[in-house]
């Protein structure tokens, strides 16, 4: 078209401009007739060259598609070896991860202490020196490729964002942690009774739970210091901040691992030691599991004591209240003898502590290092419970009788062992490493002075008391046990009597010792006690005991007993005993509840609330109660 253009100076030039441009558009070249782009050139040149630019084309997509080929495997083999190495890293923290808690959970299940666990101990103590060496592992050491579990974390926390006063806060593997947690929970449990007993207009109040608060207010302070005092132990940097989401998530896990395994070998260092030290470690318990059957049963002495025992408990002559029971000699105990007074037969727990030893009174002298001592109470009928209605009928405790002890009822128990005293603050130290007790040594007594590991063991959680217990081939006693063996045969709302003075020497009870403690406590005048000597606990044993020969089942510290609190349990066993004909045996009850029952009253309760009979409940985590050992008799 440039040759029509209405511009002369647009038009061809000359003929041969035109001869020019004709020739270009035959030979499929650009003609100088239009502006020529580079999409129009490029036509053009692939209109002129078809073959070769076919060729070349296919030519260059094959090698685009192997640049593009090359590169994408490339990418993906980056990808591979990056998820590779994550996992690499990732196998040593998280098989670290789940063989602590097979450990724990074997650890937890290897109980009672018998002969035949000491190849399940050997097993253990292997697998748990593995677990704490991968802490340190380097690939300078033998077998191991991967450096130890502190050194990756450490590697990680080298790119952590710098420390903020935010990123501190309270570490759970600290030796002190439980005793923080512990010492926080009872602020807590403190705080909602004082708001409790707040919440009740003044006349619903009864004169204890006024008395308890006011304790309670005044103890508050020092509650609150203590934690302060400890929380400041136990805080340290835990928070980390990190650039990267993948650096955060990787520390996430294995700084929670690293600090279980941690918490792990501090504790399996600190319980592996011998006797001597605290705690019930597996090194430990393995040297008791190898060692047990010797000294309690087949070594010379087990042997000459049981022998002795055996036979006199059979002799009715020398022991007519066992009936010629047949009693084989039982792992784990050692006889000491009869009591001279009740005539029966006491033993030693072994595992629990030293010997005990008779004073100079011939009485067994308990101090810090004793173990517990059992009693063989016999087996018999008895009518348990209390009734205030009919006083020719057994237990009148007339007034006093609660409904929640009643109907009296009649049961059969078969032989079993029964702690002579309360189980010590110092045994349980010894079996479990720690001492829960409000009445530790260092809390004097204004009244009875000096405390010690032989005052009774408190501040325990059922569940905690009935796991302790099964742990030491022992157990919590059966509500039909501890009233048998509380009541020794009587019927009378105290073993001592049917009054108050009857106590007299043989009780811890709410007393004038105790009122001159809490001045200007809530108190009603003449319910308290013969006088004791003690405001608070006193060392088990102190008083004189029953005719079974147990000390303390008036007062001193509440005791577990393993039943549930069932409103209707005593009527079931009446009706149970209707129809069989004869007297329940061996009663417990387990309803589903989680209310269980404790008995004997306490050193600030009135001695009414500490007869043969009485009956206290307490729930999931009620922790103010200590306990008395019982063992069923093996055959």
């Amino acid at each position: 078209m440039r040759a029509l253009e209405k511009d002369p100076g647009r038009r061809y030039q000359s003929v041969a401009d035109l001869a020019e441009d004709v020739r270009r558009h035959l030979a499929l070249e650009p003609v100088t007739a239009r502006r020529t782009g580079p999409v129009y050139r490029a036509r053009k040149f692939v209109r002129r060259h078809r073959v070769g630019v076919a060729t070349g084309a296919v030519v260059a997509v094959s090698l685009a598609a192997g640049l593009v080929g090359i590169v994408s495997g490339r990418i993906e083999a980056q990808r591979s070896a990056a998820r590779a190495a994550t996992e690499h890293a990732l196998v040593v923290p998280l098989k670290a991860a789940q063989e602590l808690k097979e450990l724990q959970g074997d650890a937890e299940s290897l109980w009672p202490v018998t002969p035949d666990l000491v190849a399940a101990y050997d097993t253990w103590l292997e697998r748990a020196e593995a677990l704490s060496a991968s802490l340190e592992a380097s690939a300078e050491d033998a077998n191991v490729n991967e450096p130890g579990l502190r050194a990756q974390l450490l590697a990680i926390r080298e790119r952590a964002l710098p420390e903020t006063p935010a990123d501190s806060g309270i570490d759970p593997s600290h030796p002190e942690h439980d005793e923080w947690e512990r010492s926080r929970e009872e602020i807590e449990l403190t705080q909602k009774w004082l708001e409790y007993v707040s919440a009740k207009a003044g006349d619903e109040r009864d004169a204890k739970e006024t008395e308890w608060a006011e304790q309670a207010e005044a103890l508050l302070p020092e509650l609150i210091a203590r934690l302060d005092e400890l929380e400041a132990r136990v805080t340290r940097r835990v928070g980390y901040a990190f650039t990267r989401e993948d650096d955060a998530v990787w520390h996430g896990i294995l700084s929670g691992i690293v600090s279980d395994v941690e918490a792990f070998a501090t504790n399996a260092g600190a319980m592996a030691s011998l006797p001597q030290e605290l705690g019930w470690g597996m090194a430990r318990r393995r040297e008791f599991a190898a060692s047990i059957d010797v000294r309690t049963l087949t070594g010379s002495d087990a042997r000459e004591r049981w022998s002795d025992a055996v036979a006199s408990i059979a002799d009715r002559d020398k022991c007519p209240l066992y009936d010629e029971l047949r009693l084989e000699p039982q792992l784990g105990l050692l006889p000491l003898g009869r009591d001279a007074r009740s005539g029966l037969w006491e033993f030693w727990h072994v595992q629990s502590g030293s010997e005990p030893v008779p004073g100079p009174d011939g009485r067994l002298a308990i101090d810090d290092e004793t173990g517990i001592v059992l009693v063989l109470i016999p087996g018999g009928t008895d009518v348990l419970g209390a009734q205030g209605e009919d006083p020719r009928q057994p237990n009148f405790d007339g007034e006093q009788a609660k409904s929640n002890e009643g109907p009296i009822h009649e049961v059969e128990v078969s032989p079993y062992f029964l702690g002579k005293y309360e189980v010590t603050q110092g045994q349980w130290l010894r079996f479990t490493g720690g001492n829960p007790s409000e009445g530790r040594p260092e809390r004097e007594d204004p009244e009875g002075g000096p405390r010690s590991l032989a005052h009774p063991v408190e501040n325990l959680r059922w569940e905690t008391a009935r796991d302790v217990m099964w742990q030491m081939g022992l157990s919590l006693p059966s509500e039909a046990q501890w009233e048998y063996g509380a009541r020794a045969g009587t019927d009378t709302p105290w073993w001592t009597g049917v009054d108050k003075a009857s106590m007299a020497g043989a009780a811890n009870t709410r007393d004038e010792a105790y009122i001159r403690e809490r001045k200007g406590s809530s108190w009603r005048a003449g319910d308290e006690g013969p006088s004791d000597g003690w405001a608070y606990s006193s060392p088990v044993g102190h008083y004189r005991a029953n005719d079974f020969g147990l000390h303390d089942v008036i007062g001193n510290a509440y005791e577990w007993c393993l039943d549930v609190n069932d409103p209707m349990y005593y009527r079931r066993l009446n009706k149970q005993a209707e129809e069989s004909g004869r007297p329940v045996l061996d009663p417990v009850t387990d309803a589903g509840l989680s209310i269980h029952v404790f008995r004997s009253g306490g050193f600030g309760l009135d001695p009414e609330d500490a007869r043969s009979a009485t009956r206290f409940e307490g729930g999931v985590g009620f922790r103010v109660i200590g306990l008395r050992a019982a063992r069923a008799v093996q055959h």
